[in-house]
């Protein structure tokens, strides 16, 4: 492994790592600072562009709906300017859902949230 390949590696696990923990223990506030003054939040097919604010309320509507029982990362990636993660999210209530986060590499700062409950398979 080269030198800049574990740098890379440092990199993404310390843009994503707090952000994952933040969700993982449903730490609204933490998110709401973690976020740009502006983020997309989709939850179930409902939000848009929201101040970060606004997105937090979501957030935490969410979380009081469906409290954490665990969440899996089982995805991590980039692109030119953005790091995400995708995880499996499993609530008390037994409601599974997908958890797909995106920030952004220049500052940090989540740019994107989608959540999205998986259909059952009858």
């Amino acid at each position: 492994m080269t030198y800049l390949t574990l740098l890379i590696l440092v990199l993404q696990i310390s843009i994503l790592t707090p952000v994952q923990q933040a969700f993982r223990s449903a730490d609204v506030n933490l998110l709401v600072q973690k976020m740009e003054s502006d983020v997309t939040i989709m939850i179930n097919g409902e939000g848009g562009k929201r101040p970060a604010k606004q997105a937090g309320l979501m957030l935490k509507q969410f979380f009081s709906d469906y409290p954490v029982k665990d969440i899996k990362w089982v995805h991590n990636g980039n692109s030119p300017n953005t790091e995400y993660t995708i995880g499996k999210y499993e609530s008390t209530t037994g409601d599974l859902f997908r958890v797909f986060i995106v920030v952004s590499k220049e500052t940090g700062k989540i740019k994107q949230i989608r959540i999205s409950k998986y259909e059952s398979e009858d």
